[in-house]
């Protein structure tokens, strides 16, 4: 049985990370969340995009999933939307995933934390 400060803790780190997904940032990272997907990978693509945005401490990187039209050989899919342009990336990985996000902070003029 968890302690009421072993609860508090976990709604903490979750209020954070759903922070990321509704900040309405300018920088925005769509993630694809279909079947195929997630069997090649997204999910570990997702980890490494939170992951990153929490140790760089980035307030302006926004994360969403949902359905992206790409072959299922060329997923996962990512899309990098900075200042009105898009960026689609096929066979994301999660390093590249880490890269991604360093080159659209910057690239939006932000410092991290």
């Amino acid at each position: 049985m968890l302690t009421v400060a072993e609860l508090n803790e976990i709604r903490s780190r979750v209020r954070k990370q759903l922070r990321v997904r509704t900040n309405g940032s300018a920088v925005k990272v769509v993630i694809s969340s279909g079947t195929t997907a997630i069997a090649a990978g997204s999910r570990a693509v997702m980890a490494a995009a939170l992951d990153e945005i929490a140790a760089k401490g980035l307030h302006s990187v926004q994360i969403e999933q949902r359905e992206i039209d790409v072959a299922a050989g060329e997923q996962p899919a990512v899309i990098i939307v900075t200042q009105g342009a898009e960026t689609l990336v096929k066979n994301c990985t999660p390093d590249a995933m880490r890269e991604l996000i360093q080159k659209a902070v910057l690239a939006n003029g932000e410092v991290a934390d």
